[in-house]
């Protein structure tokens, strides 16, 4: 994240970012806790992105904006990330049988 942020990454870098943070999280999930998994990564992501929010607004960082607006699409687009992932393990799962 810090050399996204240093070098000003375009959209699609961040993008990229956040599917590789969900795929790590994903992927140290057994087949039949995906769900489960997905749950814990939402959850964990909305802490930790309101703990960087938080820190930025006691410090009044100047980049409180830029970080909220990114935060907000980032939020969105990992949530769509989850919920495709688990719904391709299922048609797959259906497909299968």
């Amino acid at each position: 994240m810090a050399e996204l942020l240093s070098r000003q990454a375009p959209l699609q870098s961040w993008l990229e970012w956040a599917e590789g943070c969900a795929d790590q999280c994903l992927a140290m999930s057994t087949n039949n806790g995906l769900e489960e998994a997905g749950r814990a990564l939402i959850l964990r992501w909305s802490f930790f992105t309101s703990l960087l929010l938080r820190d930025l607004t006691l410090k009044g960082g100047h980049s409180f904006g830029s970080f909220h607006l990114l935060r907000l699409l980032l939020d969105e687009y990992v949530m769509s990330y989850v919920e495709r992932r688990i719904d391709d393990f299922h048609r797959h799962l259906q497909s299968a049988s």
